[in-house]
């Protein structure tokens, strides 16, 4: 007969219309569609249980649960767990001096304006709503133009991460010219949050091939730059290696290798997703050709409902990383819409808000670094 092992914390037995009953906490370790995942009481009918066995870290119990005769779980037991987070950039005027090419338009940079001055504390106010702790990943140009804004962000307790100075091109710059970025940044935070920051989002999501040590160098545990995945973490590598076209090479054999795969690293990565970020369907770019700003709200709630509902669905355990800007998420469009997600999502069982840095430590706790793996003077 074959069993499916658990770790899980007992706690007590109940008895429930005559069926006796084991009240567990389940821990995942991930990734697995049928895997059983949860990190709250259930109640398990004892049948359920076929052996009780000792395990070396911190005394939980492994269960064995059959899969065959008797398939869990129960259909009146869910087993789901769902940490939604919210990533807000605070882009700003740093938006426009570093990528959206309106650093020479005063109507441009007054729009950064709005995004720290308005966006912000509408924000603030719509998380406290509900209650709900984020991160903001502040470039240091938003910290130091918006000291008030941003220093209400910190007293109320979300969380802050790195998002380069003037929203900087990873890819465009020197290696030195990174470091001097992120030396700067790490100090400024550190000193502004009273500890160092644990996370970074690359401006644009572009990142350079030495990214990543970098921000291992300066023990940076998560990223959430990459697009490899889009409802769970994983580990980062280092440097990937592709092959480009080259049509005036002689051979076509010259570019016909596949994408080497580079080292895994201790550095976490929380998915970013272009399909769960307000700002493309909602920004208007006056230099970028596919530009928008004007599609219907209602639009994006529905895709980003799709996007949870599947997951929901397909999967145990899951992350729900929405990427969101005061530029855009502190229009009033958009406000309502937030409004609507938090709450329809709310409905769901197994749903808890978290930051970016919880999503880390339970990755973390859960899984071990990849043997081999790169890791950084804080890991």
């Amino acid at each position: 007969m074959s069993g499916f092992p658990l770790m899980v914390k007992p706690t007590n037995l109940v008895m429930v219309q005559g069926q006796k009953l084991v009240s567990i906490q389940l821990f995942p370790s991930l990734f697995y569609r049928h895997e059983l995942v949860a990190c709250r009481e259930c109640l398990v009918p004892i049948e359920y249980v076929i052996a009780c066995l000792p395990h070396a870290d911190k005394n939980p119990l492994v269960l064995s649960f059959l899969s065959k005769s008797t398939p869990f779980p129960p259909s009146n037991i869910m087993v789901k767990r769902a940490l939604c987070s919210f990533g807000v950039d605070v882009d700003a005027v740093s938006g426009w001096l570093g990528s959206y090419g309106g650093e020479d338009s005063p109507n441009d940079i007054s729009r950064g304006i709005f995004a720290g001055e308005v966006g912000v504390p509408r924000l603030l106010k719509l998380f406290n709503k509900y209650g709900i702790k984020t991160t903001w990943f502040i470039p240091g140009h938003s910290l130091e133009t918006f000291p008030k804004e941003m220093a209400a962000v910190r007293d109320a307790g979300h969380e802050i991460g790195l998002h380069g100075y003037s929203h900087e091109n990873p890819s465009s710059m020197t290696v030195k010219q990174q470091k001097e970025v992120l030396d700067h940044t790490y100090k400024l935070l550190t000193d502004f949050c009273g500890k160092p920051p644990v996370g970074s989002v690359a401006p644009w999501w572009e990142t350079s091939k030495d990214g990543v040590k970098l921000l291992l160098e300066k023990g940076i545990q998560y990223d959430h730059s990459s697009q490899a995945h889009d409802c769970l973490p994983f580990w980062t590598r280092d440097e990937d290696t592709w092959t480009n076209i080259k049509y005036s090479a002689e051979s076509a054999h010259e570019w016909m290798k596949p994408l080497q795969r580079g080292t895994p690293t201790a550095l976490i990565q929380i998915p970013a997703n272009w399909y769960l970020d307000d700002l493309p369907p909602h920004m208007f770019i006056k230099s970028s050709h596919n530009s928008h700003g004007f599609v219907d709200a209602d639009v994006t709630l529905k895709l980003w409902k799709k996007h949870f509902e599947y997951f929901y669905r397909e999967y145990d355990w899951f992350i729900f990383p929405l990427t969101i800007h005061p530029d855009v998420s502190g229009r009033p469009h958009i406000q309502l819409i937030l409004e609507e997600l938090i709450e329809w999502i709310n409905t769901h069982e197994g749903v808890e808000w978290v930051t970016m840095k919880e999503i880390n430590d339970e990755f973390r706790r859960l899984n071990p670094v990849p043997e081999g793996a790169i890791s950084g003077i804080s890991q």
